[in-house]
């Protein structure tokens, strides 16, 4: 029987953290690694939730608590279910589930200072500070509350008996708008404040400390009564409140306030043109802004954590116009961005746009719903050569909005004009990082394949891999790439201004490593791509880890975490494979031996389009007499 390439299902990972589990377990690591150190920042409640993931889906818990199952769930694009796959993957026999630990609940509920808002206050220096860190750091990239609107109410609190801050009318424009209440603006100023404190000068324990006493200032805009009056602005506020969470090492925390900022954004209409012909063109684009940023968030979420999305179709409200701030009037009928003029809502624009792009590549290549959750295919051989199609269409997608972005964001053209460096620098990280998921999927597939040593069962029909084999190589190759040119993009920019929000930059290097260690467990990617590259770029993903820590322990942890894994992994990946007396060793290539390594058998539940190892958790019959789990050399 011709030999041909092991395509062993993959279900539920699309994240870093199940690469790492990947890499562990295709490594036969069992012994538990060094705990890391508890972060003094977590308050006692946050330590009663600590799943040990951040809220952008990062591993960071103590490697012996591994084998507790989470009460949280972390579907197939989640970092942390690829982790728990590849760790699972390589256990010679099934352990005894550990029982949940059940976690206690708090009845304490922060209220709302009341009084004069001037008292409840930081000192005005320091709050101007953060106001300019959060404009000049984040409102550039996420323009969710109009600037102009906003800094003339700010600045009218300061004032004693203000008269109506200077300027047109902010009608309908949400945080900044006279109309809106103070209590809305307070919880809306402590969430900018917060956002500020993570990009300000302060030390790290003291920016970390800082930053959640002005959320937790936040937190009775969540009240579901609050929650009952809601307009643009409380939208807008628990918007910041999602994005400032993303940085948090509470995943459950971002990921419901996503979800209230969502179903907020619906009740007010947002996701309808429905009475927009009684609104002014400003209001309408900042509707736009505040609804898009909704269903960015939501999918992002999605993306780190692995689970469905709330928005699951593509949005037909339109994307807002790029058109900045200042020139968003409430008394014109039209507003123009100037021709001469470079607006800094583009960015955000195009990112919208490739989001879409995302959402094609987590429907099409990823199950976020978990097991039994997406109707699979009896017929392995036409799911393989879908998969192929869908990545070619996805890639051509990419190709195409690369090829129609505006002059100013096409990042490999050489321009004169700089003032958007940063943000072309930004839009080519998130480029790069949808080619890691867009082709990580495979690489776990051949990987997974290439380590395999028997595949006894042959399913009736099926032929040999052939050139999809060869494809197989060739695009588990390419994410490997990827991941190397997100490396060193996030390298490079990490210590200048060009760098993008330093959580975005931990994730990026975290998910770029754990590529890299799944790479390194193929001799043929190692071969193909060189040693000296590989570990080239992880030196630059533990060097911009390092560099990072000063904004967050989670940066020096994710490092630890990698440094460790590969550190366990170096002495079993090198170890010779015995060969059997009656097999010769194959090229992973070869078509012409007889082996029976083909495509799996019916016994194998889940198809090659999903990444994942397998697709139930669960040691079941299904996933205990894979064969797989016995061509390992531990």
């Amino acid at each position: 029987m011709a030999r041909g390439l092991v395509v062993v299902p993959v279900v539920g990972v699309a994240t870093s953290a199940v690469i790492l589990m990947m890499v562990m377990t295709l490594s036969g690591l069992s012994a538990p690694l060094k705990s890391l150190a508890s972060d003094p920042v977590l308050t006692s409640s946050d330590r009663r939730g600590d799943s040990g993931v951040t809220a952008m889906g990062l591993v960071i818990r103590s490697p012996e608590h591994d084998s507790q199952q989470p009460k949280e769930f972390f579907g197939d694009s989640s970092t942390i279910s690829f982790i728990n796959q590849l760790r699972d993957t390589l256990k010679p026999a099934a352990t005894t589930p550990t029982p949940r630990q059940e976690r206690t609940q708090s009845n304490q509920k922060p209220s709302l200072q009341q009084g004069n808002l001037i008292e409840s206050l930081p000192p005005r220096p320091l709050a101007d500070h953060l106001i300019d860190c959060y404009f000049s750091k984040v409102h550039t990239l996420y323009p969710f509350v109009h600037k102009p609107a906003f800094l003339a109410l700010y600045n009218s609190l300061w004032i004693p008996q203000p008269a109506k801050p200077p300027g047109g009318s902010t009608q309908g424009l949400g945080l900044g708008d006279e109309e809106v209440s103070p209590q809305t603006f307070y919880f809306g100023l402590n969430a900018i404040f917060a956002q500020g404190c993570q990009f300000s000068t302060m030390i790290q324990a003291e920016r970390e400390n800082t930053s959640e006493a002005f959320i937790r200032l936040c937190k009775p805009a969540l009240d579901m009564d609050y929650l009952e009056g809601g307009d643009l602005a409380l939208n807008q506020t628990i918007l910041l409140i999602s994005h400032y969470l993303q940085a948090s090492r509470t995943p459950n925390r971002c990921w419901h306030v996503i979800g209230i900022a969502c179903r907020v954004g619906q009740a007010l209409g947002l996701h309808s043109n429905v009475g927009d012909g009684n609104r002014s063109f400003a209001e309408v684009q900042m509707r736009r802004r505040v609804w898009h940023g909704c269903v960015m968030l939501d999918l992002a979420g999605s993306t780190m954590l692995g689970r469905p999305a709330m928005i699951s179709q593509i949005p037909t409200t339109p994307l807002p116009d790029p058109i900045d701030d200042c020139y968003l009037i409430v008394e014109n009928s039209v507003c123009h961005q100037p021709a001469n003029a470079l607006s800094r809502v583009a960015w955000f624009v195009e990112t919208l746009k490739l989001y879409i792009i995302l959402r094609k590549a987590l429907s099409t290549l990823y199950d976020n719903i978990g097991p039994g959750g997406r109707e699979r295919s009896d017929d392995l051989r036409r799911e393989n050569i879908l998969q192929i199609q869908q990545i070619i269409e996805i890639d051509s997608d990419l190709q195409e909005f690369k090829d129609r972005l505006p002059q100013a964001l096409n990042w490999d053209l050489s321009l004169s004009e700089e003032s958007l460096l940063r943000e072309r620098c930004l839009l080519k990280a998130r480029y790069t990082h949808l080619n890691v998921l867009l082709y990580r999927p495979v690489l776990s597939q051949f990987v997974r394949g290439t380590r395999s040593t028997t595949q006894t069962t042959v399913q009736a029909g099926m032929h040999p891999a052939g050139m999809y084999s060869k494809y197989h190589l060739d695009y588990a190759a390419d994410g490997v790439l990827a991941a190397i040119d997100l490396a060193a993009l996030i390298h490079e920019t990490c210590r200048t201004e060009l760098s993008s929000v330093w959580f975005y930059n931990i994730f990026y290097s975290f998910t770029a490593g754990s590529v890299l260690l799944l790479a390194e467990l193929s001799p043929a990617i190692v071969n193909m791509i060189t040693r000296d590259t590989l570990d080239k770029a992880w030196d630059q993903c533990q060097d911009s880890l390092s560099y990072l820590s000063v904004y967050s322990s989670t940066a020096g942890r994710c490092a630890e975490t990698l440094s460790m894994i590969r550190s366990k992994c170096s002495g079993t990946v090198d170890a010779p494979r015995q060969p059997n007396d009656s097999q010769p060793e194959q090229s992973v290539l070869d078509t012409e031996a007889t082996d029976d390594r083909c495509i799996p058998s019916d016994a194998t539940p889940y198809p090659p389009g999903s990444d994942g190892l397998f697709g139930d958790l669960d040691l079941n019959e299904n996933t205990l007499f894979d064969p797989f789990w016995f061509n390992f050399q531990f």
